[in-house]
């Protein structure tokens, strides 16, 4: 492990880090959005890809799988839920408005990332998705 001095001279130890993906976008939102083409909760890492593609990682085993849904680029994504070991939900967004819902989770073994497809909406202008807590669940 690499050591490396601060400023005010204490040594600090970087952090490890593991490389999962080369990451480039199609095209970057305006400065002024809000928006996130990557997206993460406890269990997973999602990332928008060329034509509206988005690649969902398992982080616990770095397995992964391909959403589909889009056809154009991606302006938003972000999770709701997502514990480790449990089921996440995702939201994504598209410049044409197009609002995906997914729920994705680790397969038995952790060997695959399963996902299915939830409703969608076609929303003009949307460019920033928010997940809000529901009244809880019947016990």
């Amino acid at each position: 492990m690499d050591a490396y001095a601060s400023p005010a001279g204490d040594a600090f130890r970087a952090p490890k880090c593991t490389p999962v993906t080369l990451y480039q976008s199609e095209e970057k939102p305006p400065a002024e959005s809000a928006s996130s083409q990557l997206a993460a909760c406890e269990g997973f890492l999602a990332y928008a890809i060329k034509g509206g593609k988005i690649r969902v990682l398992a982080r616990g085993s770095a397995t992964r799988t391909l959403l589909r849904g889009h056809s154009q680029r991606i302006v938003d994504l972000a999770f709701g839920g997502g514990a480790a070991g449990a089921a996440a939900s995702l939201a994504s967004c598209c410049a044409a408005g197009r609002l995906c819902t997914w729920t994705v989770r680790e397969g038995p073994g952790g060997d695959e990332v399963a996902h299915e497809r939830g409703p969608e909406l076609e929303i003009a202008g949307a460019v920033r998705l928010a997940w809000r807590p529901g009244p809880a669940a019947p016990p």
